[in-house]
Formats: C-alpha cells, structure tokens, sequence
C-alpha cells in the first residue's frame, strides 16, 4: 500500500513540530538536566493537568503532589514546563513523575453525550407566556 503525498499545509506543520522540538531540545541542553539523585528525588504529581502559568504565559502542570522538597504533601502549580515524556515531565528547575491526568469533569448545568437538555427536568406543564392559550388573560388592557 502506497501512502498519500503529504499537502503544502502538512509539511508546514511538520517543520513547525521539528522547530518546536529544537527549541525544546536546546533548552533542555542549556538548562537543567536531571540526573540519577533528581530522577530517585522526584516528586511524585498525581490528577495533573496542563494549564498557562499565571506570571509568564507558559506552559505548566497543576495537580496533587506528592513529596515535593520544600512543599510537601499537596495541590500544586509547577514552573514552567519545559519538556513532558511518557510518566515524566521536566519544568525549569525540577524532575516530576506524573500519575494519571485529571479526568474530565461535567460542569454542573452542562448535558453529557448523548443526553438530551431536557434529561433531569420536571415535567411541569407551563402556566403562561406568549403563545399559551389562557396566558393573556392577566395582562391589562391597552
């Protein structure tokens, strides 16, 4: 099976990933690079999510960590986030091994998939308004 010429469009997006990379990859090289005692000292961040941070606009990881150095036992805003791998993900000064991400939660007032709007209503029959027979009865006259 002979595969599909890539579009003008998708060979820039993927020139645009191999820039993103570089960058990612010289920051990795110019800054902190963890080693074997970052790697046994990580702290652990469980129910992460990715967000912008709120000083510079950047990437970052919130959740629940877990044997952080200096914050212990608690919910978290990383710093920036520099590069994230498989169950791992390196922010400008530390080493975090991720758990699962946050599961996606239904804002209470939304509908789920498939569920209509009017799932969860009373069946309550309207007592007036435009259009309802017996509604313009209790308007005043013109």
């Amino acid at each position: 099976m002979r595969v599909r010429t890539l579009t003008p469009g998708e060979l820039a997006e993927i020139e645009r990933l191999r820039a993103a990379a570089r960058a990612t990859l010289a920051q990795i090289r110019a800054g902190w690079v963890p080693g074997e005692a970052a790697l046994a000292e990580a702290p652990f961040l469980d129910e992460w999510d990715e967000h912008t941070h709120p000083q510079d606009g950047k990437p970052c990881l919130t959740g629940n960590c877990y044997g952080h150095p200096s914050l212990g036992d608690r919910w978290i805003c990383t710093s920036p986030l520099l590069h994230r791998g498989e169950g791992w993900a390196l922010t400008s000064n530390r080493l975090y091994i991720l758990g699962k991400p946050r599961p996606d939660r239904v804002i209470a007032g939304r509908r789920g998939r498939g569920r209509s709007l009017l799932d969860g209503l009373p069946s309550v029959p309207p007592t007036g308004g435009p259009g309802i027979p017996g509604a313009d009865d209790d308007l005043p006259e013109p």
